[in-house]
């Protein structure tokens, strides 16, 4: 609870610590190492890559499909230009949200900018 007060508060480097205690706590816990990751991102600049895509990598092997790490696991590839792999993220994600709510118009849109983006890297 002190990790999601402090991750609310965008006290993101307190919420990382507190997160790193809690997954200490309880490792088996898909949720925990996602929102661990995301404070760490925010604490660490926005950037997913590093230690932050090492703990959503932590959360897809406890459950593959639990939607905050592919959400995360999307955001990283496509940060790294992996369009693709980016694509195969949200589309798994995608089919686990409500057709026509706000998540999946959102979803549909980085899907859409990873398939413009990954044509034209191949167009060079």
């Amino acid at each position: 609870m002190l990790a999601r007060s402090y991750t609310s508060l965008g006290k993101y480097r307190e919420a990382s610590a507190a997160y790193a205690q809690a997954t200490a706590l309880k490792s088996d816990d898909a949720d925990l190492w996602a929102d661990y990751a995301f404070a760490l991102a925010m604490a660490s600049e926005q950037k997913l890559q590093g230690k932050p895509l090492e703990l959503i990598k932590k959360a897809l092997q406890l459950d593959p499909e639990n939607p905050k790490a592919l959400e995360l696991a999307g955001s990283a590839a496509f940060e790294e230009h992996d369009y693709k792999r980016a694509i195969e993220y949200w589309q798994k994600l995608i089919a686990r949200v409500p057709a026509n709510s706000e998540v999946a118009d959102s979803l549909t849109e980085r899907i859409d900018e990873a398939k413009t983006r990954a044509g034209s890297t191949r167009a060079k």
